[in-house]
């Protein structure tokens, strides 16, 4: 997994979706790359943000956001490219990306610092 891009305080376009008072959206933009020779299943909950608190949050649903992550499988060098927008504590500089498959102990599970 890379992560292309962050951007903190991510506003969408309609009020859905808007996070809670002390809270602010970071919508992360990543690639997920299939290096095994197995084709696997993914989801969003797959993908998480860790805070500062080591709270992990799954996405946040935003209406209309570009490119998202949807559910699929991902074959053999296969790669996987989308947005995601997760609700955090508001100037968090702790975060990061987590990503837990469905088969951990084939995978494992792997952490970038946002």
């Amino acid at each position: 997994m890379v992560v292309n891009e962050v951007q903190q305080g991510f506003t969408p376009a309609s009020r859905v979706g808007q996070p809670k008072v002390g809270n602010e959206l970071v919508r992360v933009f990543v690639t997920l790359t299939n290096t095994s020779n197995r084709s696997f299943d993914y989801t969003p909950n797959n993908f998480k943000v860790q805070d500062s608190s080591g709270v992990q949050k799954t996405p946040h649903g935003v209406p209309n956001l570009p490119y998202s992550v949807s559910h699929g499988s991902l074959a053999p060098g296969g790669t996987l490219e989308g947005n995601m927008v997760f609700e955090v504590p508001q100037g968090d500089t702790g975060l990061s990306m987590v990503y837990e498959p469905f088969e951990r102990d084939r995978l494992g599970t792997v952490t970038v610092t946002l």
